[in-house]
């Protein structure tokens, strides 16, 4: 019983640490604004922490490959004057995607 909660407790450090690395490669690439909701600059605290963010981005990764995708595609055509915000996200998405 003790072996496995050791292993239980070894996977969600190693779990947390990976997100938490994640996190903070993408906010030293400037890719958090895309992933989380932004900070406030009048705020003293930070809003979200690494670890937050290198979580946050696997499920952002995971629902911008599917329908969610395409249904987007389909928005942009209605809207072509947001078209560089867009792309400006793709990109972002692309990189986030790629560092997983």
């Amino acid at each position: 019983m003790e072996e496995r909660l050791v292993a239980i407790v070894i996977l969600i450090a190693i779990a947390y640490t990976s997100a938490a690395l994640q996190g903070q490669s993408l906010k030293q690439k400037g890719l958090q604004r895309y992933i989380t909701r932004p900070e406030s600059p009048t705020s003293p605290n930070k809003r979200h922490s690494a670890f937050r963010v290198g979580l946050s981005a696997h499920l952002w990764a995971i629902t911008g490959d599917g329908v969610l995708a395409r249904l987007v595609d389909e928005l942009m055509k209605l809207s072509p004057n947001k078209l560089p915000e867009y792309q400006r996200g793709m990109r972002a998405m692309e990189l986030v995607c790629a560092g997983l």
